[in-house]
Formats: structure tokens, sequence, C-alpha cells
């Protein structure tokens, strides 16, 4: 009985050890995601809920964010520009927005204090989207953005395209991702209702318990390690909607495949993974065009903008593979790739893979040098200081 009580508090004492340890050294990594709400759009896929503030967690940085009146997470501004003024509207994806960083110095806002501080009389808004194969929506967008009078509209560049017809909405703190704009979404509340909300026991512990959300996040991101396989066939893997209560997305795809918008298959535990990459989906509205097609969506879109005197340029921030150096050769598109040579230190490795604050400031600054020598924005724009 001594025997018993000694290794008992032995094994409490190591539990309390590693329980400590883990919120010491592995605190970010084991904190719980938050994302921004989300409303769909049919035209643009979705937006950020207007006038909405929240906090963005992730294992590598936590930011509070606000959203404009117009769903962007940028300053209000007038849609009407002001006289003598270059307006310049940048679109692009969750890098460019400035939300996925360890701070609130986002490149665009860089750019922004740039234009300031050098007395330029140029002004800069942003309105990128996170989510990556969305130039239909951005295109969408970029058209939209007309009647904002802008001079000149900074395209983040995809090449080849590859066409991903998405939405997003947020219930109850989960972003859900759906192809089907008429979709009600009842079953998938409903999933989220009876399996995420209600699940009292599996909260609790995992609000508590560093060691149970290690062993939650291992089980996720390890699906075939040897520990795992025990882990799934006897203990966590029993809970299909791990991954989603760690990460708060829900792809509507991965529930429904074959009960769409129904329960019936959720208490047989019928909750199937579909990749991305199969184009063969039925849930995943995606095409992948060639660079000949490519060429002719970016045209068709510079085309649309210059009836209305707006300039589409369209860049990118880290070097890419070769095959965008077919943009360069295009005489009908305008294309500024920074070719920023890219290090460890400009992200945070396999916590995320967005750019750091130091990498930020590297593509602003790069940003800043290759707008002034290209030419794109005439030179009465810019203040003294750059003559």
């Amino acid at each position: 009985m001594k025997k018993l009580k000694i290794i008992s508090f032995v094994i409490v004492l190591i539990i309390v050890f590693v329980e400590i340890g883990l919120r010491v050294f592995a605190y970010k990594k084991l904190r719980k995601f938050e994302h921004l709400e989300y409303v769909a759009n049919k035209e643009l896929g979705y937006t950020y809920k207007p006038n909405s503030e929240g906090i963005v967690v992730t294992a590598a940085y936590k930011n509070a964010m606000k959203i404009n009146s117009n769903g962007y997470c940028w300053d209000e501004f007038e849609e009407t520009k002001k006289k003598d003024i270059y307006r310049i509207i940048i679109i692009g994806d969750s890098d460019d927005t400035g939300i996925y960083t360890n701070g609130p110095n986002s490149y665009v806002r860089l750019l922004q204090e740039k234009f300031l501080n050098n007395r330029d009389k140029i002004e800069i808004i942003n309105f990128s989207m996170d989510g990556s194969e969305r130039v239909f929506d951005r295109s969408n967008l970029a058209i939209n953005c007309i009647k904002y009078q802008p001079d000149l509209i900074l395209f983040n560049t995809d090449f080849p395209i590859t066409l991903q017809k998405r939405y997003r909405t947020t219930y109850k703190g989960y972003q859900l991702k759906y192809t089907d704009f008429d979709n009600k979404l009842t079953g998938v509340k409903k999933y989220i209702d009876n399996e995420l909300k209600d699940n009292s026991i599996f909260n609790s512990v995992y609000g508590v318990s560093y060691i149970f959300r290690y062993l939650c996040k291992f089980h996720v991101e390890n699906p075939k390690n040897i520990i795992n396989k025990f882990i799934s066939k006897n203990i966590i893997g029993k809970y299909p909607y791990i991954k989603y209560y760690i990460r708060r997305q829900i792809d509507v795809s991965e529930i429904f495949l074959k009960y769409e918008n129904t329960l019936k298959g959720i208490n047989d535990k019928v909750v199937k993974d579909i990749s991305d990459s199969n184009d063969n989906n039925p849930y995943i509205a995606k095409k992948r065009l060639s660079e000949t097609e490519s060429i002719a969506m970016y045209k068709s879109l510079s085309d649309s903008l210059l009836k209305s005197k707006v300039t589409l340029l369209l860049y990118n921030k880290y070097q890419q593979e070769k095959s965008f150096e077919v943009l360069s050769s295009v005489n009908q598109l305008n294309y500024m790739p920074l070719n920023i040579k890219y290090r460890d230190e400009y992200g945070f490795g396999k916590a995320d893979d967005h750019s750091s604050q130091l990498g930020h400031e590297v593509i602003a600054k790069e940003f800043y040098n290759k707008l002034y020598s290209s030419g794109y924005i005439p030179r009465k724009f810019y203040g003294s200081s750059k003559e």
C-alpha cells in the first residue's frame, strides 16, 4: 500500500511538472486559436464583419484587430478621393492584410507611414482579404473598387491561376467554409451545437490541461505516428471534431460529403477528410487555368479597369517560380515583382507561414523604392525629400 502511494505520488508529480513545463515553454503553440468574424458575400466570397473587433490568436502571435464599416481591416476612408491626391488600393491575401503577423505594422501600414513622412500626396487603402486561390473574387473586388476613384490598384499575383469559389461565414466562433452560397448550413450548425459546444467534459479538460491540448495537437498533426495510432484508436481518435476545436475552422464538405445539411452519419462518425488538392471533389469548386488562360484573365481585368482610367499593377513580394517570368514579357500587363529573397527570420517557421514584422519591414522598403523607380506614380505626387 505504501509503495502504491509512492508510485501514485510520483505519477502526480510528473504530471504536474509536465503541465507546468508546457505552460511555460509551449504556451504559444498550445493556446486556443481565435479568428475574426466573416460574412458571406455572393460576389466577393466573403468579407470581415463590418464594424467588428476581435482578437486573432495563432501559435505564432496574438493581435487585436478592428474592422472598418466596409468590412476590411483598415482605417475608415472617404469614398470620394481628395483633390491632388494619388490613391492606391491594394488587393491581396492573408499576408497582405496585416492581420497575420506579430504586430500592427504590416508592410501596407508601413507604406502609408512612408508616404506621410515624406509628405507624398499619395494615400493607400488596404482591401486585402485572407484566403488563397481567390483571383476571381479579388477581380470582382477590383471592379467594385472603381467607385472609390483609385488611380492604381496593386494586385497580389497568382500565376498560373487556380480559381476556387469559397464562401465563409462565422457561427459561434467557428469559421465555416463552403461552396454553395444558398446553403443554409443547418446541418453544420447543429453539428457545432451538439458536438462542439455541448461537449462540456472535452471543453473543460481542454481549457484546463495543457497536456491534453498537446495530445490533441499531436493527434491532429501526426496522424501516421506509431504512438498516435494508439492514441487515435483508444483515446482521442474517438472524437472526430478535435481538429475543428483546435483550429476553429470547419470545411462543410469534410462533414457532409455524403449527408449534406443533415446530421445523418454524424452519430455513426461518418466524418471524412477531403484534400483541397483533389480536383475531382464536387464539393470544392476549383479550376486550374493554363498560363495562356491566366494571362487572358489578367488582361481582361486590366482592360476593364483602364476604361475607368485605373491602372492595374500585378506584383508579388518574395522570389517566385520561373513561371512568373512569363508575366514580365506580356506587353499589355503591368507586372512589378519585388523579388525579395526569403529568409527564415522573415517568417515564423513551422508555427505559421505568414511574414513576421521584420519581413513586413523589408517588403515595405523594397515596395516603396520599386514604386518610386518604376514610374507608375507620377513624380509630382512625391514629396521634395525624394526629389
